[in-house]
């Protein structure tokens, strides 16, 4: 099944644009893309989860849709309501990655991914492909993307990790 989702490298300068002024030192700590076939009418979106390391504890999340016009761009920010908030740890710069989501999602399709969907074929769609440290607490090891396959009915899921750097799948 051929499937399609959006490009991190075309939609993160401008996430990164509206992060940074929100705060000039923010950093990326995850990316979440939506998958669906390409047979379906699905919009896609895209998620980028920003902190600072500056004073207050504080995140942004940045959500981008495609629309027939464009990219259509919406935000959310807040505080960290815990007494120790997660560490910002490394940030992530999907420009200096060596391929874009559409390589990891094929790397991801055939290494798990594309049985999932055949074996579950009413999965409830977008799934997602996430790009985050395997350590996502402290966003730190191994920088991977990791696809994730679910389907309600059955309660069933499946999670594909590959190297982000060099499209290994890990364990």
């Amino acid at each position: 099944m051929e499937m399609r989702t959006l490009s991190i490298m075309e939609t993160f300068p401008t996430a990164l644009d509206v992060a940074r002024e929100w705060r000039e030192d923010a950093v990326l700590s995850w990316a979440d893309m939506d998958i669906s076939p390409s047979d379906q009418l699905s919009t896609l979106s895209a998620s980028f989860a920003f902190r600072s390391p500056s004073e207050p504890p504080v995140w942004l999340l940045i959500m981008m849709r495609a629309t027939a016009v464009g990219m259509e761009t919406r935000q959310d920010e807040g505080r960290f309501e815990v007494d120790e908030p997660k560490p910002v740890g490394e940030p992530i710069d999907p420009l200096r990655l060596p391929f874009d989501t559409r390589q990891a999602l094929e790397i991801v399709m055939e290494n798990g991914g594309g049985q999932f969907v055949a074996q579950y074929p009413d999965i409830v769609w977008p799934l997602s492909i996430s790009l985050r440290y395997r350590d996502f607490y402290y966003s730190r090891g191994d920088l991977v993307w990791m696809g994730q396959f679910g389907d309600v009915a059955s309660r069933a899921t499946e999670y594909i990790y590959i190297d982000a750097l060099t499209g290994e799948l890990v364990d």
